[in-house]
């Protein structure tokens, strides 16, 4: 199966799996000085064309697009959720490769876990822009399903997982649990409240012609998924790219005297000292 051989930027479990089951010819780098000496020298013959696969937390996008020559910007692929749309306006990269992961790797060099339920059987893992192929290639070496979607489809599956990882890791958190398949049993209906809270958000948030989440079946696709992989650890973290665009809206319409349109979400991101 024909690669093109790739940037790949992290060493964590993505990165390192990209890089092992990649192209012979892929190069990983590790830092920001690091990329920007690899786009410029090409050293050991590394690529000087092809993806560049940003495995990385969100946190450090900013840095790694501002190292990244104007020129070959449009080989970014962004491989985190979260919102990132405001992100990647800001750098005029809305147009760019991006993926929505829904495997997970326990730990460095484990084999990963794809996100198949039997309400979503073709694996839920999707791939927008340029490099989809690339990357829809890459995951089926590894026996993983990724579907290649236009933007206005991908653009509902981000939201969707927004979403997910926004309630389910928040109530997890909250009620102390370890794994986030803990709350399927006990506390899933708060799930829900959540889910609702911030997906009623979502569909007032959007402009004339923009995609809207749809109720049918969502709730227990989630539901489905979360059981999948439900070992997989339980993290409030990346706030500004995840809860944090709710608790914004949240703080906006306060504010101005308004009532808060997620209350339960507010409400348990201050039990778990997310915010004060």
């Amino acid at each position: 199966m024909e690669l093109s051989p790739a940037v790949i930027v992290g060493d964590g479990r993505v990165g390192h799996m990209m890089k092992n089951r990649g192209d012979p010819g892929d190069a990983m780098v590790r830092s920001t000085s690091e990329l920007r000496f690899q786009l410029k020298e090409a050293p050991g013959g590394g690529p000087k064309s092809g993806p560049i696969y940003l495995c990385v937390p969100n946190s450090a996008l900013k840095e790694l697009v501002e190292a990244c020559p104007p020129e070959r910007r449009q080989d970014l692929v962004f491989m985190g959720s979260g919102n990132l749309g405001p992100f990647l306006k800001q750098f005029g990269l809305e147009g760019n490769t991006q993926a929505l992961i829904y495997f997970v790797i326990d730990k460095l060099g484990h084999d990963p876990v794809d996100g198949k339920t039997s309400l979503d059987p073709d694996g839920l893992t999707a791939v927008t822009g340029k490099w989809s192929g690339d990357l829809a290639k890459r995951l089926k070496m590894v026996n993983l399903s990724c579907r290649i979607m236009d933007s206005n489809k991908f653009e509902i599956s981000r939201l969707e997982r927004l979403v997910w990882t926004c309630a389910t890791h928040l109530v997890a958190k909250a009620n102390k649990f370890t794994k986030v398949g803990q709350v399927v049993e006990s506390h899933w209906s708060e799930v829900e409240e959540v889910m609702h809270e911030l997906v009623r958000v979502l569909n007032e948030q959007a402009v004339s012609g923009s995609v809207q989440l749809e109720a049918s079946q969502f709730y227990e696709r989630m539901k489905e998924y979360t059981l999948s992989i439900g070992h997989f650890n339980t993290v409030v973290k990346d706030l500004e790219f995840r809860n944090g665009y709710f608790y914004k809206i949240s703080q906006e319409r306060l504010a101005k005297g308004l009532p808060d349109p997620c209350p339960m979400h507010t409400k348990l991101l201050k039990k778990v000292k997310a915010v004060k």
